[in-house]
């Protein structure tokens, strides 16, 4: 029996849908019961084995597997990790706004117990700053006491690897990426669009996911209106939360249904998904829509340096960024074969690296090894 503490649909993680595609494999080979905060995953996901966290006291398991990230979504999977140690995955390599989300003294109580009195410095340095965009904020991971109290770590790409043996080095860590869960069917660019009521000759630009500073939305919007006046075709839509940013120009879709999202992507002409500063994390919206063969912008980073250079556009994070993703824009909006050629890369590229049953192979290797 595998237990799994975990976030499921409709929490408002990016984590839940990662999960329940991985458990959606996990389940097929092995007894699965999932641990939630938010019991409507009951009802998003009609028979799976799901149960209130607070009855993960009393369960017998013979392995344990923690979806873990960097909010307070997750703070009751950190706290049963250190009571129960288990596998546990790191989907960012980062858990300062996990301890802020509680307060800044329980922020300052792990940079004291990872980094000593050193720690305690930084922290004052760091204390009040701007928390989603301030580089310290992200430059320290504050992993170091679930990963040395965990039977493995799981991260997901090569940067976050690198990160959790810098702060915690007599921890066990894997590389596993994430699965991509390919779709039951071709989705074809023409025909999401008619369905979607896109106009056949638009250059489609789509930004996906949930809004944060590190997205850097707002240079890539004004990248996107220096578009618009070279390619009076091009359009921009937003597809997931984008509430209280400066969005003009953008059509906002807001939330949609795994259907929708996957059309939405099928018919974008290229998605822009840039994020600085990283948090070790790999982005599930980037191996989705390369997996659907879309031409996906990427930072150029150690978290992104397993994608191939023909199938992604890597814009580095520096004075040209701009400028740099602009020319790539224009490019392909000049040459759709380019576009064309980049997102088949892609999905030939996904497709074998984020195999799924490879990717659950790992993650039960993982577990016995971890019993």
């Amino acid at each position: 029996m595998i237990a799994c503490l975990t976030p499921l649909p409709p929490s408002p993680t990016g984590i839940a849908p990662n999960s329940d595609d991985l458990l959606t494999g996990i389940r097929q080979r092995r007894e699965v019961e999932i641990f939630v905060d938010d019991l409507r995953s009951r009802d998003a996901l009609p028979g799976w084995p799901i149960f209130s966290a607070r009855d993960f006291a009393k369960h017998e398991a013979g392995a344990i597997l923690y979806q873990l990230g960097n909010n307070k979504l997750h703070r009751f999977i950190y706290d049963w990790a250190l009571a129960r140690p288990g596998v546990v995955v790191l989907h960012d390599a980062l858990l300062q706004h996990m301890f802020l989300g509680e307060s800044w003294d329980a922020w300052e109580r792990e940079f004291v117990f990872t980094y000593g009195e050193r720690g305690r410095e930084i922290a004052a340095n760091l204390r009040d700053g701007a928390t989603g965009s301030q580089e310290g904020f992200f430059r320290y991971p504050l992993v170091k006491r679930v990963a040395e109290a965990s039977r493995a770590v799981i991260v997901t790409n090569r940067g976050a690897e690198a990160r959790v043996r810098r702060e915690a080095p007599g921890a066990k860590v894997r590389m596993i990426p994430l699965p991509f869960m390919r779709p039951r069917g071709e989705i074809f660019r023409d025909a999401a669009r008619r369905t979607l009521g896109v106009r056949a000759d638009a250059f489609l630009v789509g930004l996906f996911g949930y809004s944060r500073e590190s997205k850097l939305l707002p240079e890539v919007m004004r990248m996107f209106r220096a578009l618009q006046q070279r390619v009076p075709r091009a359009e921009c839509v937003a597809v997931g939360e984008f509430s209280g940013l400066e969005m003009a120009g953008a059509r906002q879709i807001g939330y949609v249904s795994e259907s929708d999202f996957e059309l939405w992507g099928a018919a974008c002409d290229a998605i822009v998904n840039l994020r600085y500063p990283s948090a070790g994390e790999s982005s599930s919206v980037s191996v989705r829509m390369m997996g659907l063969g879309a031409v996906v912008a990427v930072t150029e980073n150690v978290e992104n340096s397993d994608y191939p250079d023909d199938a992604c556009l890597k814009i580095p994070h520096n004075e040209v960024e701009e400028a740099l993703l602009l020319e790539y824009l224009l490019a392909i909006a000049a040459r759709p074969e380019l576009g064309r050629a980049i997102g088949a890369n892609a999905r030939a590229y996904i497709n074998d690296a984020h195999d799924p049953d490879r990717i659950v192979d790992l993650y039960l290797e993982a577990l016995e090894e971890g019993k």
